[in-house]
Parts: C-alpha cells; sequence; structure tokens
C-alpha cells in the first residue's frame, strides 16, 4: 500500500476546491483513508485495489464543497472498492457483481419490459457497466457510493427496461396524455363514464398542475417508486434515512397532488356536490396509475 500522506495528496488532488487545504494539513484524512482502503479489502480479500487507485476513485465521487473528512465518513466504500475495482476491468469483480446482482436485476428488468426481452437486457446491461472508451470508466464507475450498490443497479437496469418498453410504445400505438383518465375507470359506472368523457381536459390540466406543483425531491420519489420500482428501504438506502421517512414522504406527495388536483377542479368546474365528490372519489381511488402513466409519458 502507498504511504498514508501519498494517499491523501492523491485524493486532494482529484477532489480540488479550497475546502480541501486545512484538511490536507491534518493527520486524520491519512489515517481515515487507510483504515477505509483496509476495511474495504477485508471485505473483498480476493480483489486487489491500489490504495492509490482507490484514493483517486473516491475523490472523484465527492465535490470540492464537502468537508472530506465527514463526506467519507458517509460513504458505502466497500461496495465502492468493488465497483471501483470493476471499473479499472477487474475480472474478479466484474464476476462478482454478476454474481450477487444480476439474477435479480433480470427479474426486475422482465417485469417492466417482459421476460422475452429480460436475457438481450440484461447483455445490453452488462455492456454498459463494463464496457467503455478508451481513457474513460465505464458506467460502473458512477456509483457514487449514496447508498447500496445493489440499490444503485437497480435504478440502472430498471431505467434500461423502461427505455426498451418506451421504445417499443413508439414502434406501436402511442398512448396519449388525454388517456389519464382512461385508465381510471376500467369498472366505472355509466355515471362515472359520463364524468370521465365530460371532464377530461380539465382533469388533465388539473392532474398535470398538481405533479407540476410538487417540489423536485418529491418527483423524483414518485419516479424511483411508480416508474424505477424501487421500495421505501431501497429509496431509503438512496437518501439515507429511514424507510418510515420515505413512506411517510411518498404518502405527503400523493396527498398534495390529490388536494391540489381537488382545489383546481373545484375552481374550474360548476358541478353540484354529488358529481363533484364522484369524480374525486373516482380520481382518488386509482391516483397510483393515473402517477404511473403520467410519469412515463413525462419522461419521453
Amino acid at each position: 500500500m502507498a504511504p498514508s500522506r501519498a494517499l491523501a495528496a492523491v485524493f486532494l488532488d482529484v477532489l480540488g476546491g479550497a475546502s480541501t487545504q486545512t484538511e490536507a494539513a491534518t493527520s486524520g484524512l491519512e489515517a481515515k483513508l487507510c483504515a477505509l482502503i483496509e476495511a474495504a479489502h477485508a471485505a473483498h480479500p480476493e480483489i486487489h485495489v491500489t490504495g492509490e487507485t482507490f484514493a483517486r476513485h473516491l475523490g472523484g465521487r465527492l465535490s470540492s464543497t464537502h468537508r472530506p473528512l465527514e463526506a467519507l465518513g458517509t460513504l458505502n466504500t466497500r461496495d465502492l472498492y468493488l465497483a471501483c475495482a470493476a471499473a479499472h476491468g477487474d475480472s474478479t469483480a466484474i464476476a462478482e457483481i454478476e454474481r450477487c446482482y444480476f439474477a435479480w436485476l433480470q427479474a426486475a428488468m422482465a417485469r417492466v419490459a417482459g421476460a422475452t426481452d429480460s436475457g438481450d437486457l440484461l447483455q445490453l446491461l452488462r455492456q454498459k457497466l463494463f464496457a467503455a472508451e478508451p481513457d474513460e470508466l465505464p458506467k460502473i464507475g458512477e456509483y457514487a457510493g449514496v447508498g447500496s450498490l445493489g440499490a444503485w443497479l437497480r435504478v440502472t437496469a430498471t431505467r434500461m427496461a423502461l427505455n426498451a418498453r418506451r421504445g417499443r410504445k413508439r414502434e406501436g400505438v402511442h398512448v396519449d396524455a388525454d388517456d389519464h383518465l382512461d385508465g381510471l375507470a376500467v369498472h366505472a359506472s355509466p355515471e362515472m363514464e359520463y364524468l370521465k368523457s365530460r371532464y377530461r381536459n380539465e382533469f388533465k390540466y388539473a392532474f398535470e398542475s398538481a405533479v407540476a406543483a410538487l417540489s423536485a425531491r418529491d418527483r423524483n420519489l414518485l419516479r424511483l417508486h411508480f416508474i424505477d420500482g424501487l421500495n421505501i428501504d431501497q429509496i431509503g438506502a438512496i437518501h439515507r434515512v429511514h424507510r418510515s421517512t420515505v413512506a411517510r414522504w411518498i404518502a405527503h406527495a400523493r396527498e398534495s397532488i390529490f388536494l391540489e388536483t381537488q382545489r383546481l377542479l373545484r375552481e374550474r368546474l360548476g358541478l353540484d356536490n354529488a358529481d363533484f365528490n364522484s369524480l374525486l372519489a373516482l380520481v382518488k381511488s386509482e391516483l397510483n396509475l393515473s402517477l404511473h402513466r403520467y410519469l412515463i409519458d413525462a419522461a419521453e
């Protein structure tokens, strides 16, 4: 292993920024880097990444505005070590990632894009993760150590499957955004069918305005949950919060959409209370489906 001071120097050279200067003078950074590298290697004893290489990789994952010692303590460095080795072409690391994750990544892609295409998609995922242009790191090198490597891989694989499904959708019959309300009432009564048809444009305006009014964080949460298929534990790992916090965030975002849709519909429609309440019940009962369709169309 390179001397600890050399590790700190390599790390800080990559990290850059004036905020690192005081850290460079401390012994804590060198000791921290050595401890992290030793722990990561102990977790993957069959994989060897030089201390300099991993220190450079760690520096590249952090913003120059971070305080290095604090930021290093937040990273999943054991998973980063594995990803770093794979990004630099270590065949043992690549095989370990495939062994640990690829079976359930294929299953996740099959749920999104269909079992028929999942084998081809897995091959494309393998190429995307581990192949790169000369002098560039492959996709696996983008894993930043926020949350687990498994959660990051699932997001990557699911988005690839969604892109494949959208490609088929564009080749076939496009489902227009106006069809959001069509999916809300598969078993609706004639009265509900009338309301759906009569107030399509008003619903479209109100619903899309309500989603647009969400914070960027809330919209991203909904994409991760409804489009990428992540559960609250996986989203919690990404945001480094407890699963109950994620559940509360998602519930709040859904309730905000419903309440704002309700407010805008009431503003625009002159329905009597009975019809208005029926329309709201229809919207609320199928909000998840409507969100799923909206977020897919918005991503295209």
